[in-house]
């Protein structure tokens, strides 16, 4: 695969999550303190954990630095979120629950993509 394909299908799909991350901070805190309730766990340490996910972790892969890691790790959190409660409720009505993790595919499937090739040669630390 071409390294410069990697480069920018890298930057365009964190854009997505990089989004998530800036919406959620107009949602702050009450949606990850939701969430949190959810699964269960300390209120205010995972709300922190999930915004840091979807701020910092969509940078880094843009830049390169363990992107196969990271992307797995987003793929995770992705799933995490959206069963916790994360949904577009709104979404959810329309499409049904199916529809909602259906509409998801096609970011997880690049991450999934990401996994499988890599960085590139373009990156802070090309695996």
């Amino acid at each position: 695969m071409s390294d410069i394909a990697l480069l920018c299908g890298r930057v365009l799909l964190m854009l997505t999550f990089l989004m998530l991350g800036i919406n959620g901070l107009q949602v702050w805190p009450s949606e990850h303190l939701h969430i949190a309730t959810r699964l269960g766990v300390p209120g205010m340490a995972s709300a922190v954990a999930f915004l840091a996910v979807y701020l910092l972790v969509p940078v880094l892969i843009m830049l390169g630095w363990r992107a196969r890691l990271l992307a797995m790790l987003l793929v995770a959190v992705t799933l995490i979120d959206w069963f916790a409660g994360g949904r577009d409720w709104a979404l959810a009505q329309r499409l049904g629950l199916l529809g909602t993790l259906l509409s998801l595919a096609p970011s997880l499937g690049g991450l999934l993509l990401l996994v499988g090739a890599g960085s590139g040669r373009y990156a802070l630390r090309p695996d």
